[in-house]
């Protein structure tokens, strides 16, 4: 994804109320579940940051996302 699809697509998903967890699927196939607005954030350029529950923190570009999905549709929980 560019950092323009992903910020609209986390804007959109972190807009719905009330808020609902999602997941960001990563060209790896790996899914991270986002809990939380505050979880998931953009920093420089096309870096973001997510904040998992505790400390854990981790940086990834816009374009190692491949999907933004609502849990429901990924039957994944």
């Amino acid at each position: 994804m560019t950092q323009k699809e992903l910020e609209t697509a986390v804007r959109v998903y972190n807009k719905r109320q009330p808020f609902a967890p999602y997941l960001l699927e990563f060209v790896s196939g790996e899914k991270v579940r986002i809990d939380h607005r505050e979880f998931v954030a953009p920093m420089i350029k096309n870096l973001w940051l997510f904040r998992g529950t505790g400390r854990a923190q981790s940086l990834f570009s816009s374009s190692s996302v491949c999907r933004v999905l609502d849990i429901v549709d990924a039957n994944v929980s």
